[in-house]
């Protein structure tokens, strides 16, 4: 058994020389090596090795550029923890791995601006997530990433402005979803896009003026569908358009005056059919 005893003082170069000795790692009592804590030059390096747990710590001061990098390995359970702090640029590192679930994380923080950004990738389930945080113009953006279920969903939230804007898209199914909803008018836009079956739907609803909007397009029927509201006036309007067929078909029902309004015009045969329905005088 090889024993060492510490000095009061070690070099650098004799520092490095132990911490890559297997002797010294295997031999060096516990409280030995928590013991060694030398600073030369404003460096401290301390490598802690427990065998029966499994586990590696190594951890690096450098004042004088003021790093601090801590590095985790546990190798029964397969985890590397990377902690990296820069105080003089304020910024934070965590990466995480997790091998046995094949999970990557990445935290980044920087103070000096504001921002953080976590990145949580999934590699068997093949999942990747970015949230980055604007703190000044408070701003939120999620991006998700399914890649074997082709999935992209990205997530934007302006708080100064109260927006929020979300994008889906599945590429298998050719799905794009557009959601913007805009608090401070009190706008929701929902805009959905199937490219295999060739549809697109608009609904706008303005609730300040109580107001919705429905546009369905049927490209592959060539069909257009408008559906207008105006809960206030109470007003519901229903504009049909089959190009093919060439018909237009315009519903429109006032239900305070109790009227229903139903207009048909066949362009191909030139008819018009207008009917009206009176409920009260029914």
């Amino acid at each position: 058994m090889l024993k060492l005893s510490l000095k009061d003082s070690l070099s650098l170069k004799d520092l490095l020389k132990l911490s890559d000795s297997s002797v010294f790692i295997e031999e060096l009592p516990l409280k030995d090596v928590l013991a060694l804590k030398n600073s030369l030059n404003d460096v401290l390096a301390l490598k802690l090795s427990l065998k029966e747990l499994d586990v590696d710590v190594l951890k690096l001061s450098l004042k004088e550029l003021d790093v601090d990098v801590l590095k985790l390995s546990l190798k029964l359970l397969d985890v590397d923890v990377l902690k990296l702090s820069l105080k003089l640029l304020d910024v934070d590192v965590l990466k995480l791995s997790l091998k046995l679930l094949d999970v990557d994380v990445l935290k980044l923080s920087l103070k000096l601006l504001d921002v953080d950004v976590l990145k949580l990738s999934l590699k068997l389930l093949d999942v990747d997530v970015l949230k980055l945080s604007l703190k000044e113009p408070e701003v939120d953006v999620l991006k998700l990433s399914l890649k074997e279920l082709d999935v992209d969903v990205l997530k934007l939230s302006l708080k100064l402005l109260d927006v929020d804007v979300l994008k889906l898209s599945l590429k298998e199914l050719d799905v794009d979803v557009l959601k913007l909803s805009l608090k401070e008018l009190d706008v929701d836009v929902l805009k959905l896009s199937l490219k295999l079956l060739d549809v697109d739907v608009l609904k706008l609803s303005l609730k300040l003026l109580d107001v919705d909007v429905l546009k369905l397009s049927l490209k592959e029927l060539d069909v257009d569908v408008l559906k207008l509201s105006l809960k206030e006036l109470d007003v519901d309007v229903l504009k049909l358009s089959l190009k093919l067929l060439d018909v237009d078909v315009l519903k429109l029902s006032l239900k305070e005056l109790d009227v229903d309004v139903l207009k048909l015009s066949l362009k191909e045969l030139d008819v018009d059919v207008l009917k009206l329905s009176l409920k009260d005088l029914k």
